[in-house]
């Protein structure tokens, strides 16, 4: 006997960004066919893996003329051709079921409007996807640099010259006085004309050592003058380069 097997998919990404939630993909499905005798549900999994519990269930139980509704096609996969076909494979073709799509989508025949209709649907699930993974990009780079910004550590290595100090569960940059007094000496001796492995080798003479001990390397001591801001005075010249000097 065959069965409705309704499959409903949402990723936490998606939820926030679109709003296509379980119970909206849900009363899709129910519009187009009624209530249908499985629902399955793969909630927070991206539709760019097919590693999802609930598909993995589905593609596990669909038999010979079970209908597969979904709200839209991407629910099962977007954003990777080989997988859309594998699944159409594994159900359509293996199982001898029907996808069909709440949305339409050229998912009612396999005749050759339909597929094309399914091909223009697959490309522009691949695009949406991408379209939100840029956004979700972007935003995640403006957040971490609003809190560079003010002063809150983000992650990596703390910059030589700053300690990190907790405050309400988030870690701050404070100034490390002894360090900055050895970037006041970098910064004092390169405006005054010093080479880099000049500064590296006074430094040493006085006792003033990197955090992890050792010596001083010239491009350490360039990068730490650079991240101080104090960029006119950073200038590599030919000479230097050649000689090793910087």
């Amino acid at each position: 006997m065959s069965r409705t097997i309704a499959y409903l998919r949402v990723s936490s990404e998606e939820q926030a960004l679109s709003g296509l939630g379980i119970e909206a993909q849900l009363e899709a499905i129910r519009a187009k066919v009624g209530e249908p005798d499985v629902v399955i549900k793969d909630e927070g999994f991206s539709g760019g893996t097919l590693d999802r519990p609930g598909l993995t269930e589905l593609l596990n139980i669909v038999g010979k003329g079970d209908i597969v509704i979904v709200a839209k096609l991407d629910r099962l996969s977007r954003g990777d051709s080989y997988a859309i076909a594998w699944l159409e494979k594994e159900i359509v073709v293996k199982a001898k079921a029907q996808i069909i799509s709440a949305a339409g989508e050229g998912t009612g025949d396999n005749s050759p409007q339909g597929i094309f209709m399914r091909e223009i649907m697959k490309a522009f699930a691949s695009f949406e996807l991408a379209v939100i993974k840029q956004r979700t990009s972007a935003a995640v780079r403006v957040k971490m640099e609003r809190k560079r910004q003010a002063g809150e550590k983000t992650g990596g290595r703390t910059p030589f010259g700053y300690a990190v100090a907790e405050a309400g569960g988030v870690k701050m940059l404070i100034d490390n006085p002894t360090e900055q007094s050895a970037i006041k000496i970098m910064v004092t001796m390169r405006a005054a004309g010093a080479t880099f492995q000049s500064i590296a080798d006074h430094l040493h003479d006085q006792g003033i050592l990197p955090r992890a001990g050792g010596m001083w390397a010239p491009t350490v001591i360039r990068s730490i003058i650079k991240r101080a801001g104090i960029n006119n005075i950073v200038g590599i010249t030919e000479a230097e380069t050649a000689s090793n000097a910087a």
